[in-house]
């Protein structure tokens, strides 16, 4: 399998609309939908620290936010636009960040819901572990990915 080449960039304030269009993009389709109230809940809660744009190929195609807290990176979300979903872009993305993690001899935490089958699979073929619950909302699986050695 060809390496998959993407660069990460900080996100500002002018990729405001891209990141409401790539959580608008990948919601659970059966769910019901409210333009203007989802607009106005992610207003409230953007915020740039560790967010990240995923580009390639010239294009941004996804988010990725993590954060560095003592010694865990916690993987705050990572989002690819449908359009380039299955192409490897999500696994590089997790595989260089849990690398990294390894090299700095730290572990990358993340939450998922219980009702998404698929990223909890993606994200047990890339390492991560189920670890427990969320103490706020119990339908979050908390999952640890141990890079320390």
């Amino acid at each position: 399998m060809a390496e998959i080449v993407y660069t990460l960039r900080d996100a500002t304030e002018d990729d405001y609309e891209f990141m409401y269009r790539v959580m608008a993009a990948v919601r659970t389709p059966d769910t019901a939908y409210d333009e203007a109230a989802e607009r106005e809940k992610f207003a409230k809660s953007f915020e740039l620290e560790g967010l990240h744009v995923i580009e390639y190929r010239g294009q941004d195609v996804g988010r990725v936010r993590f954060t560095l807290h003592d010694t865990i990176v916690y993987l705050n979300g990572i989002q690819i636009l449908p359009l380039f979903q299955s192409r490897g872009i999500g696994t590089a993305v997790l595989f260089d960040l849990t690398r990294q993690a390894a090299y700095f001899h730290v572990d990358v935490v993340l939450e998922v819901h219980e009702s998404n089958i698929g990223a909890q699979r993606f994200y047990k073929k890339m390492g991560f572990r189920p670890y427990g619950r969320h103490s706020g909302d119990p339908s979050l699986i908390t999952m640890r990915c141990i890079t320390k050695r």
